[in-house]
């Protein structure tokens, strides 16, 4: 676990370095400006922020990995006990940042007074919890989504999946219609844990949703890092 702390130290390092750092910045003031330009309900800021931020988590993620991802890298990659930490290392540097942006963008919706209601306590401890999650989730997906980890172009695959999924969403009236309920079925328990914890103030099996969001984040990891493991790097520059 120090190995990988201090991998990811000096991922963040390399990545404030460069102008890209800014890129995670610009886009949470970016949605806080959109997002809270008329107040928000606590149901408002507990479903859209972490999409905004699960947004953010996987531009970090193809950022920090795209630098990782270079010639300049071969030595420390070499060194390593086991490829995985620089997968984990990654996902945690991203995960600080995202968690960083997301205090950032709270705060600044607490001190300029955007709430039209008052988060209670246990409100905000479910947020703290529960969010954290689908952050995590987000980074070990965006590396799915990376050409370091990348082996005969799977990240187009990943790609296109999203592609299915969100065809499936816009034409669900259209599948019902044509009778595809089973599609629409295994559609909507895929999703069933995000929508779950998108809505945790009112969401019954709240716990189960996060616990099955965290399944998919080690999913995600597992497929990650047998496909970076069996990888021959081909480095970008």
């Amino acid at each position: 676990m120090r190995r990988i702390f201090t991998l990811a130290w000096f991922i963040a390092k390399d990545f404030f370095r460069s102008w890209q750092s800014f890129v995670p910045l610009t886009l949470a003031l970016t949605f806080y400006g959109l997002a809270f330009q008329y107040g928000a309900t606590p149901a408002y800021f507990a479903a859209v922020t972490p999409v905004a931020m699960i947004v953010i988590t996987i531009v970090t993620v193809l950022l920090l990995a795209g630098r990782c991802n270079r010639a300049a890298s071969y030595p420390l990659i070499a060194r390593l006990r086991a490829r995985s930490e620089m997968l984990l290392a990654v996902v945690l540097t991203a995960l600080a940042l995202t968690l960083v942006l997301t205090t950032l963008v709270t705060g600044m919706a607490l001190w300029q007074d955007k709430f039209t209601t008052p988060l209670t306590g246990r409100e905000w401890v479910l947020l703290a919890l529960i969010w954290p999650c689908l952050f995590l989730c987000a980074g070990f997906f965006g590396l799915l989504l990376t050409n370091l980890t990348s082996r005969g172009s799977s990240h187009i695959m990943v790609y296109a999946l999203i592609a299915a999924l969100a065809a499936v969403y816009d034409y669900q009236f259209e599948l019902t219609q044509a009778g595809q309920n089973f599609l629409l079925a295994v559609w909507r328990r895929i999703l069933d844990p995000f929508s779950i914890t998108l809505t945790p103030f009112s969401s019954a099996n709240l716990l189960q949703g996060a616990l099955l969001v965290l399944g998919y984040a080690f999913l995600c990891f597992i497929v990650a890092d047998w496909l970076f493991a069996r990888k021959d790097l081909v480095w970008s520059e």
